[in-house]
Formats: C-alpha cells, structure tokens, sequence
C-alpha cells in the first residue's frame, strides 16, 4: 500500500474521534433544545426515538461533512507542502477551520434573518447604501464568528486531549452513554412536570346586564400597516378606515416574534402566549414511533436538524390544526355563555369547532373548490359549523362569487386568486350575518394584504428598490394599494350590517417593511415582517372613547377587551388586559372590568389535542404556498 494512502487513513482515523466526539455534543445540544421547545413531548419513549432522528443526522452531518474537508486539504498538503502534515499543523488548523466555520453559519443565519430589514438601519435610504452597510457587516461577522470558532475550537482540542490521555475507553462510553440518556429523559421529565391542571374558576360567570343587546365584529387584516393606510388616506382613498378612525380611535398595537400569523391570530382570539395556547409554528413534523409531532419553532439555526430526515420517508410535515390548541379561544367562551357568534377564515380554523352559531374554516375553498376531490362534502364536519353549511355552499358557489371584484387588467395568478378566495369568504360571511342579524361576535379575516406586500413591495418603492423598471412599477405598482382598497370595499359592507349597539374593531398581526432582498433566498420576498413592526389597531362604535396614551396595546389585548364589551370578565390566565383607556368614561365607572381565573379545564397537555388522520390533514396546497411566500424552506 503507497505510504501516502497509508498515512492518510491513520490520520483520517485520529481526525474522526474528534468529529465524531463534535457531532455528539452537537447532537446533545440539538435534542435537549427541541425536547424544551416542543414541551408535549413528554412521554419517555418519544424522547428515546426522537433521539435517534435528531442525533444521527448532527452526528453523520459533522463526520461525513469535515471528514471532506480534511480529505481535500490533506492532498493539497501532500502534493505542495508535506510537512505540515508530519508537524500535525494540518489536523489542527483544518479541525479550528471546519469548528469555525461550523459555528459561522449560526452566526451568519441569525444575521440574515435579522438584518435584511431596511428599518433596521433608519438611515438606509437606497438599495446601495443597504447593500454596503450589509457586505460590511457580514466581514465583520465572519471575522467575529471565526474568532469564537477559533477559541471554541481551541479550548475542545484541549479537552480532546484531556480525555484522549485517560486511556480508559469503557469508562468515556459509560460517562457518554449517561450524557445521552439523560439528554432526552431529563427534559421529558421536566416538560411532563409542567403539565398541570388548569382548572376553570368556580365563580358564576354571567354576562353584564350593561352588555344586553351589545355586538363586536373583529376584522382581520393580516399584515395592515399604517405605511399603506396613511398616505391611501391621505390621497382621498379608504373612505371606511376613514371613517372607524374618524369616529373612534386608532393606535400602533405591538406584535411578537416570530412574527408567523398561526401564532398569532391565534394570541389575538385567546388572549394567551404560544406557549400556553399551544399553537407555536406554521408546520408540524410527525415521526414514525413518536406520538407527538414536532412543531416547527426555532427549527433553524443550531436546531434546523429536521430536514434531514425527510428523505427517509420515516417523517413528513403538515401544517398545524386547532387540533393543538390547548386552551379556549374567545368564541368558545362566547358560545358556552349563551353569546351567538359567526366566524369566518380564522387562521388558523381547521378542523371548525361547535358553536353557538356558524363558523367557517380556513381550509374550505381549498377542499370544495380548488382542490375538489371526488366528495367534496366528505369532511364537512372539519371545514363549517354546522355542516350542513358545506353542502349548501359547495351547490351555489357562484353565488358567493363576485367576479368583477378581481377581474382587473395585467393581474398574475397568484393576485387574481387572492382576489377570488377573499371575495367568496367575504360573500359568505355576509350571507351568514345577514341570517343571523343578533349575532353578538362577527369575525371574517383576510390574507391578502400580506400576501402581496411579500411580494409586491419592491414596486412601491423606488429609493429602496431602483432595479424595477417603469414598465414593471406601471404593471404591478397598484397591486397592493388596489388590494387594500378592496378591503375597504368589505368594511363598508360590514358597517351597513352595524346597528348603535356595534362595536368595530379592525386590526393586524403585524405591520410590513421593504425587505433587503440580496441575501434572502425565501422565494424573492420584498416585504417582509420578521422583526415585528408593529399591527394597526381601529376601533370605533358603543362604548368606544378616549385613546392610548402611554401603554400601547398588544395582541393578547383584544380578547379580554371583547370579553368586556359583551359583558364577560377576563381570565386572569390571559396575558392582555382590557383596554380600558378607549373605553367610555361613564360606561367604565359603572361596568368595571371583571376577572376570573381561567375559562379553561382540564389537562393542558391534552385538551383539545387529536391525532386525527396525518392524510387528511396533509395539505400539499398550503405547504406549497407557505414556500413560495417565504414562511418554511
């Protein structure tokens, strides 16, 4: 055997320990991690198969990746420098290399992320001056990454050596096989420890005789910003938004992070964190032999290990259902205390729940229209509320159809469906609301206006986006304000079905900014939101006075908020209050917000949590989407 192949397999050898040791540790890091963040898991078994899918690929992952590297700077060195590999110089410094650069792509990711925003730097004002500000800040974080990698590096090497010189290899199997097992058991036995009863309060709730005859319709509007509303005002237009504002009050309304909008419509509907709803992410990824899937959350980064296993066929991923909720939203508090509600599109709303009126999933166009299978009415007891409703509207679809409302020229399929979707839900909910007049909870949401700021953006600004030619701006610059004017369009409509007795409050989940798109690979998004600007908040009707002064108002907010209009205390679980400062002075004095302890019963870790059939809640559509806006890879 030629010397050099020789050497090269005893050096490759010596150099595997250490990788091998890494993408242990790496693995440890990454189990323990997503055990804690997905705190249902808390069964032992499914932390004991969970390690396998996480542990293998952080472990095949480092050695198959730097055992490459090595290879290829080992014949470099052989064929133009020798030496350095007698001196052992090579296995050191190509180790300290792949360690840095191995910790750099969890700097570099972060700061993509977080740093592609214009409004991150107020005074970047062009693409230039972005695109400058952005090479020079990656420099300095690749000299910042390679220094923590190098020292990083540097103190495992001593360690390496450390332990290497003990000679005792059962006894470093022993200490490594306790690390793992306790890697995955110690935190299932923590996240079980967390599940506690969560038991409602034995106080008489009973609706306020104040709030007798009271309504509240909420309109969503994912993704408003005050940057479209105002200068669309200003200019004459959105005559509606106007008007709420005109004649109630408006405010900035403070969102979180991550900024994905199952997360936080659903914040808005109970009042709650993510993590005591339970709704964390856009994706779940269930894994043979373990009962609960994981939710997508804060997979990136050090933890974005999931994907690897997909090719296996031993994981797929879906998006998330209220199956996972784990804690009443406001229209389940509504109807059980006798208030009739209609809701309509909630993101997320599938499967539907039982309600003291009519509710309409998300998923049913998908279902009965665009994806039509050979019974379209087959899962109707997921898609409406009662599901009587999806036969009757699957037979008068065109009904619900207003064609002239998207029938504009030069549009692309992608806005001409949003267009379509929107109008028919809207429709629908008119339809249901004018039936049933003395509902007291209207709700209906539209998508739109954040689907096609992501993609839109970069022709309503020409300083931040100067490579968009005239022709393109003349084409597709009025998208979004068009979109927008629609909307405005849907809230007149809704405030002709408004009596004295109505309270109106539109808001958003988050705002939108102009995104800095030359690093971001996320289907050429040009507005985006992952830093949190802030949500508009409008309401205007009954009881509504005053305005904010100095505490702005948060998603978690509106929920409590209704509750006290239509005369329900808050629950002291809840992490909003009542917004008392746009409340009537006289109607605050002699109605006081109530509070009890909880309107939920029952064990978080399974209320309101189902299996359900993995095919039926497969929605290849959604995911595709979700991809090609920029949500999931």
């Amino acid at each position: 055997m030629n010397n050099s192949v020789k050497n090269y397999r005893i050096e490759l050898k010596n150099f595997v320990k250490k990788l091998f040791l890494l993408g242990f540790i790496d693995g440890i890091v990454v189990l323990v991690g997503t055990i804690l963040i997905n705190d249902l898991i808390s069964n032992a078994l499914d932390g004991l198969v969970l390690s396998f899918y996480l542990m293998i690929p952080c472990m095949v992952a480092v050695v198959a990746v730097g055992s490459v590297i090595f290879t290829v700077a080992y014949f470099i060195a052989s064929r133009f420098k020798h030496s350095i590999i007698n001196d052992g110089v090579l296995d050191r410094y190509t180790f300290i290399i792949f360690f840095s650069v191995f910790i750099f792509q969890f700097f570099i990711n972060r700061f993509v992320s977080t740093y592609m925003f214009y409004y991150i730097y107020p005074f970047v004002d062009s693409y230039t001056k972005m695109a400058m500000l952005m090479w020079g800040s990656v420099l300095i974080m690749v000299a910042g990454a390679f220094l923590i990698g190098w020292l990083t590096a540097k103190i495992y090497l001593y360690s390496y050596d450390r332990v290497s010189r003990l000679k005792k290899p059962l006894f470093i199997a022993a200490v490594m096989l306790i690390i793992y097992v306790s890697s995955w058991l110690f935190p299932v036995i923590y996240n079980k420890s967390k599940l506690v009863m969560n038991l409602a309060s034995k106080q008489t709730v009973k609706a306020g005789n104040y709030a007798e005859g009271n309504k509240v319709f909420l309109i969503g509007v994912d993704g408003a910003t005050w940057d479209i509303i105002d200068p669309m005002i200003k200019r004459g237009e959105l005559k509606n938004f106007k008007q709420l504002i005109d004649n109630g009050v408006r405010g900035d309304m403070k969102t979180f992070i991550p900024t994905e909008s199952p997360i936080l419509w659903t914040s808005i509907a109970t009042g709650k964190k993510p993590e005591k709803h339970g709704i964390q992410s856009f994706i779940l990824v269930s894994f043979d032999g373990v009962s609960q899937p994981i939710q997508n959350f804060l997979q990136r980064g050090m933890f974005d290990r999931l994907k690897f296993m997909a090719f296996t066929g031993l994981s797929f991923e879906f998006p998330i259902t209220t199956y996972y909720r784990r804690t009443n939203a406001i229209w389940n508090i509504l109807s059980k205390y006798g208030k009739k509600v209609i809701v309509v599109n909630w993101f997320p709303s599938y499967p539907v729940e039982q309600v003291n009126g009519s509710m309409v999933s998300d998923k049913l166009l998908r279902a009965i229209k665009y994806e039509r299978g050979p019974n379209p009415s087959e899962y109707a007891k997921y898609l409406v509320y009662p599901s009587t409703l999806c036969k009757e509207i699957d037979a008068n679809m065109k009904n619900y159809d207003t064609p002239k409302f998207y029938k504009k020229k030069n549009l692309t399929d992608f806005v001409r469906y949003t267009y379509e979707s929107e109008n028919i839900y809207f429709n629908i909910s008119m339809k249901l609301l004018e039936e049933s007049p003395d509902t007291n909870f209207f709700t209906v949401y539209f998508r739109g206006t954040d689907d096609l700021e992501h993609k839109y953006w970069k022709y309503i600004d020409k300083e931040k986006f100067p490579w968009v030619t005239d022709e393109e701006r003349q084409q597709f610059g009025n998208v979004i304000n068009d979109y927008y004017a629609q909307v405005d369009k849907y809230i007149g409509k809704i405030l002709e079905k408004a009596d004295e007795n109505t309270t109106v409050i539109v808001i958003s989940d988050h705002g939108h900014k102009p995104v800095f798109n030359y690093f971001n690979d996320y289907a050429a998004q040009y507005g985006a939101h992952g830093n949190g600007p802030d949500a508009i908040f409008i309401a205007s009707g009954k009881n509504i006075s005053g305005g904010f002064t100095i505490h702005k108002p948060t998603l978690y907010d509106i929920t409590p908020t209704i509750l006290y209009l239509l005369g329900l205390p808050a629950g002291s679980d809840m992490d909003g209050r009542v917004l008392t400062e746009i409340i009537d002075r006289n109607s605050l004095s002699a109605n006081p917000p109530a509070s009890i302890s909880s309107y939920d019963m029952g064990d978080i870790s399974q209320a309101g949590i189902e299996k359900g059939n993995k095919e039926m809640m497969k929605d290849e559509g959604l995911m595709n989407k979700l991809k090609a806006l920029g949500y999931i890879n």
